[in-house]
């Protein structure tokens, strides 16, 4: 019921209660407003937006401060964060430790020919947050972004309509907006790009070449920020410059090329390959069945790992035109919340276009939501949460606060409006952002201040939460000994090599305590010495490569596995074959044991390959009973190796990977045959 209609009550907190006597008081107050409105002159209008601008600045802090609780809250906001950390720290890459799975871990890229690890959003976004990490302010960039979302939205009305009154509406309508406040709050990429969205369709209406090289510029970070927008914005650039494209398409191609260049370095240099998308490599080896994640429609597309609940409701039969017609149906109905905080307000939309038609510049414009929706329409997940909203169509809101201002600024429609919206918000939209508040425990997974509290100047801190690890690691402290040092707590063998590596600094853990209310707590850690070296396999997901199955960290139904979590195989043809790291702590000759659960009763083969090295394992066991083999002794030089691991094609569980050390022993790598990615 409430993902139909959603919440409704009394304001559950004191934001929304301001929004509510405030939408009662200009409604009291409406004749007086009106009367106010129609005296304004075009220098009062310019004034009232750059007022508007400060206080859309001002909201987003405070959404920031009091809706997110000082710091990013969703997965892919706190991975964000920490590509603008990377950035700023002078890299395009997070510098390695060893072990890598120390590291390593959801949203993250691993090319292991290369020994590079990357975030896998696109970079334009990034590179803009990463100013305020520079300047120690991250923060402050969302508010800045949402200062210039109004100016932006106001120029763009006045050049579509020429009317001041026109802009301050819709400089009105963009601050109110409470969904692109908190766009431009929390570290996500959906504000700077309906900023960039804006920038460009205002200037591709111009009619000059600097006008276009503004459009062009814009059109290429929006590349490097969300293709699937830009490929929208592209449609209606290319509608608006239809007659000028001799005089225009030039410049306009041009000034584009800076960031498409950045765009595909970064794939170039996180992938190896300048055209293959790093959510695409990511996705590969992360999660499946393969080609799950593509853009497009058929069988076999719905991630099973990341969005397992959701595919299994919403694609049963894979993606066909039911389905999309489905998820684009739901994100259609958050986007109603989401243009001014009460659906039936959207609605209005609809008036507003049928009115603007009579104008020829505001006709791209109408059609602005429309190509966004049909672009994201082969997308099979809808993106949708608490806050956030459809995010994915959060490029049309400028332009839709356009249109509807228009309509609303004429014969006293705005106030009741006004008074509508922040009612509905106060009683209604209010509860999604409340929700994004408490969810999780209600705080960010790592905040600093919990290290200053504790007195903690050096060390290793280690984290369980994919959240916490993006926030706290800074990508330029390598040093425990002098500084902090922040990586995955996996509670096996990774976890020694990692502190032996460090120098054995003092290590502490960072527990979050998922509870409402509770503050994180720093602990003291011992780690011991390990008689044998055991690494979890699920540390090493996602997988440095798979082929003819997808691999993803499970629970096997059965008590003999270790920490209750294995790394699942799940087959997808002939000859299923992974590739994992296994980390060496020091040189020596080791016999290489593997941990395995059998979902099904038969035959299990299992061949390991360390570079010439390479053994089988059999067995023919009970359904869901565990296993293990081991390899003939081999020398093994200090660092980190592809262990590939070659399977019948049987749904099987890799438990963990165990190194027991027969004797010390130097040999020079060339002879072994081996290829090492960290030393």
């Amino acid at each position: 019921m409430t993902e139909t209609v959603g919440h409704f009550g009394l304001p559950p907190d004191g934001v929304a209660v301001f929004a509510g006597v405030l939408g009662i008081l200009i409604w009291a107050l409406r004749r007086q407003a009106d009367r106010r409105l129609r005296q304004l002159d075009e220098v009062m209008s310019k004034q009232g937006v750059r007022g508007l601008a400060l206080i859309a600045a001002a909201a987003s802090l405070g959404y920031y401060t009091f809706y997110l609780r000082g710091g990013p809250r969703i997965i892919d906001s706190t991975y964000y964060w920490l590509q603008a950390n990377t950035f700023a720290s002078g890299h395009l890459t997070l510098p390695l430790l060893h072990p890598t799975a120390s590291l390593r871990g959801r949203f993250l890229f691993f090319d292991s020919a290369h020994s590079r690890l990357s975030v896998l959003f696109p970079p334009g976004y990034a590179l803009i947050l990463a100013l305020g990490m520079l300047v120690k302010s991250p923060q402050f960039v969302g508010p800045c972004i949402a200062s210039l979302l109004v100016l932006v939205t106001a120029a763009l009305a006045r050049r579509v309509f020429d009317d001041s009154r026109i802009a301050l509406t819709a400089a009105v309508l963009s601050t109110i907006c409470v969904a692109l406040r908190y766009h431009t709050a929390d570290t996500m990429s959906h504000g700077w790009a309906a900023l960039l969205f804006t920038i460009s369709l205002w200037a591709a209406l111009g009619t000059t070449w600097r006008d276009w090289v503004i459009s062009g510029l814009s059109a290429g970070w929006l590349l490097a920020t969300r293709p699937a927008s830009a490929l929208a914005l592209l449609v209606i650039v290319a509608f608006v410059l239809r007659r000028s494209l001799r005089r225009s398409s030039l410049p306009f191609a041009l000034a584009m090329l800076p960031g498409v260049a950045v765009w595909l370095i970064y794939q170039r240099v996180s992938t190896g390959n300048w055209l293959h998308s790093t959510q695409l490599a990511y996705y590969a080896v992360s999660d499946g069945p393969p080609g799950c994640f593509r853009y497009g429609f058929g069988s076999g597309i719905g991630c099973h790992f990341e969005h397992g609940g959701y595919v299994e409701k919403r694609l049963p039969n894979g993606y066909n035109a039911l389905a999309a017609l489905v998820v684009t149906g739901v994100r259609l109905r958050w986007h109603l919340l989401d243009v001014l905080n009460f659906e039936p307000l959207a609605l209005l939309l609809l008036v507003a276009a049928k009115d603007a038609f009579k104008v020829v510049r505001a006709r791209p414009l109408i059609w602005v939501p429309v190509i966004l929706v049909i672009a994201y329409a082969p997308f099979y997940f809808d993106g949708n949460y608490p806050g956030g909203g459809a995010r994915l169509l959060a490029d049309a809101l400028p332009v839709e606060h356009v249109l509807l201002a228009s309509w609303l600024s004429n014969r006293s429609r705005l106030i009741p409006a006004l008074s509508l919206s922040l009612l509905g918000f106060s009683f209604h939209g209010s509860f999604e952002h409340h929700s994004l508040q408490n969810r999780d425990g209600g705080r960010p997974m790592f905040e600093e201040a919990v290290i200053r509290d504790a007195g903690i100047h050096r060390g290793l801190i280690l984290v369980d939460t994919d959240h916490g690890f993006a926030l706290g690691h800074q990508p330029a402290a390598v040093d425990a000994r002098r500084g902090i040092v922040v990586a995955r707590e996996r509670r096996d063998a990774h976890d020694r090599v990692l502190w032996e590596q460090l120098g054995s600094p003092p290590v502490y853990r960072y527990r979050y305590p998922f509870v409402r209310g509770a503050r994180a707590t720093l602990e003291p850690l011992t780690i011991p010495t390990p008689s044998r070296w055991r690494f979890e396999a699920e540390a090493e997901w996602p997988v440095l490569s798979a082929r003819d199955a997808w691999a993803t960290p499970g629970f096997p139904p059965v008590g003999c596995v270790s920490d209750r979590r294995a790394l699942v195989i799940h087959p997808s043809g002939s000859a299923p074959e992974i590739e994992i790291s296994l980390p060496i702590p020091r040189t020596g000759r080791y016999r290489v044991s593997v941990g395995w659960v059998a979902y099904e009763s038969g035959l299990v083969t299992i061949g390991a390959k360390i570079g010439q090295n390479s053994w089988k394992l059999r067995a023919n066991p009970a359904r869901f009973e565990c296993g293990s083999g081991f390899g003939p002794p081999i020398v093994l030089s200090q660092g980190e190796y592809p262990l590939k691991l070659e399977f019948s094609r049987t749904l099987i569980a890799i438990d963990w990977v165990e190194l027991e050390q027969a004797d010390l022993l130097v040999a020079p790598e060339a002879k072994l045959g081996l290829r090492r990615f960290v030393r």
